[in-house]
């Protein structure tokens, strides 16, 4: 299931109006921030999408805004511990969706860096970080599912 059916995709869309905010772009930057080994608040993360968004949304919608950002959340980190359902959701992406939610994921990454501690971190997690920088020319999808979903585990125990 792709987060924007739990979210439907014209709703989000609908919401990011004229902002630079893809869909796309929001479940990977939401998978970069779920899978951080170091919890990340709402207040960190969520600036940067707050801040392409508020000059240009109606005050009156920003509630069932949150909402959805909330539940694209949780939805995008359902999907992190499922390897094969994520990879059916990229499949699905076309080829700019792809390197939309490749772009968000490593806006995620580089902009959280301080969420992946150097001291214990394994040689999954940095070969996860090159193909995060990397983008989607530099990762397999099945790779980067098995990696995303490894690191889901650990966080969630």
């Amino acid at each position: 299931i792709l987060p924007s059916e739990i979210c439907p995709r014209t709703r989000m869309t609908a919401l990011l109006g004229s902002t630079d905010l893809a869909p796309d772009w929001l479940d990977g930057y939401l998978t970069g921030v779920v899978i951080a080994p170091k919890m990340l608040m709402p207040n960190e993360w969520l600036p940067a999408i707050l801040d392409a968004v508020l000059p240009r949304i109606d005050p009156s919608r920003f509630q069932r805004f949150m909402d959805l950002i909330m539940l694209r959340a949780q939805a995008v980190s359902d999907l992190a511990s499922k390897p094969e359902a994520f990879v059916a959701s990229m499949a699905k992406r076309s080829k700019k969706a792809q390197m939309d939610w490749a772009r968000g994921f490593a806006d995620a990454i580089t902009k959280f860096q301080s969420a992946w501690p150097k001291r214990g971190m394994t040689k999954e997690d940095r070969r996860l970080l090159i193909m995060a920088l990397n983008g989607p020319a530099g990762f397999d999808v099945a790779e980067l599912a098995s990696l995303i979903a490894l690191q889901q585990t650990k966080n969630t125990g």
